[in-house]
Order: C-alpha cells, then structure tokens, then sequence
C-alpha cells in the first residue's frame, strides 16, 4: 500500500463523518423552511423567523422545490 492509499483510507471517515453532518443541517434547515411555508409565511416572513438570510431561504425552498430533501 503506498502513501497515497493510507492518506486516502485515513481521512475517509473525517469525510463521510462530515458530509453527513452537512446533509443534515441541510435536511433540518429545508424540514423547518417547509413546514413554516405550510403554514402561509412567505419567503422574507421565514428569513425572520428562523435567522436564516433571504438567499438562504430562497435557495433551500428551490431545494424542496426540485425534490432534493
């Protein structure tokens, strides 16, 4: 096994351990953003709501949206 192969085999848990991390904070962000929408608020009322940016907002919504939660 060279160097190359035990870096590799080192950082792969770090990295899944991390992007499962990331997904969830996305799918708790995109539950919540959905379930306020459910609710009547409109885009700038949700940003108010839960502290997230207008942008952010707006970019998990199209997330939803597109089938991506």
């Amino acid at each position: 096994m060279n160097s190359n192969q035990v870096l590799f085999q080192r950082f792969i848990p770090t990295w899944t351990k991390y992007n499962s991390v990331i997904r969830l904070k996305h799918d708790v962000r995109r539950k919540i953003i959905k379930e306020l929408g459910e609710k009547g608020l409109n885009q700038a009322q949700i940003a108010r709501e839960t502290g997230y940016s207008l942008s952010t907002v707006k970019r998990e919504i199209k997330a939803i949206n597109e089938g991506l939660v």
